[in-house]
């Protein structure tokens, strides 16, 4: 790499971008993966088993909704690393590399559809 040190600095920063979220103007978009609503277990020794073969306590299960094709105004929470909740709504969002930590702030939701891959976006 020594003969080519631009090269090797163009490929490093197209990696490291490809995996951000998208700049739009001022905002930062977010392609929205799935969304759920909260559903508590029934008996509160509802256990779960992982991928990795653990078997942990359940606080809630995430169920697949089909929410109304439209834009909102919205205030959102962070739960996990992608997953952030809808404050005053039973709405949880999944996220597909979403950096951007939106706390206290209001974002636009655009729900485009209730299929594909990315079903929406999140605009910070």
């Amino acid at each position: 790499m020594k003969k080519h040190p631009l090269l090797f600095s163009l490929v490093v920063l197209l990696l490291c971008t490809s995996f951000t979220t998208t700049k739009k103007g001022s905002t930062t978009s977010c392609d929205i993966v799935n969304f759920y609503k909260a559903v508590s277990p029934e008996d509160s020794d509802t256990k779960v088993l992982t991928p990795s073969g653990d078997l942990e306590a359940v606080d809630l299960i995430l169920v697949p909704t089909k929410p109304e094709i439209r834009t909102y105004k919205v205030i959102l929470t962070r739960k996990g690393s992608n997953l952030y909740k809808v404050d005053q709504a039973n709405l949880y969002i999944e996220t597909n590399y979403c950096v951007e930590f939106p706390s206290d702030k209001e974002v636009t939701l655009v729900v485009k559809s209730s299929y594909g891959v990315s079903k929406g976006s999140l605009e910070l």
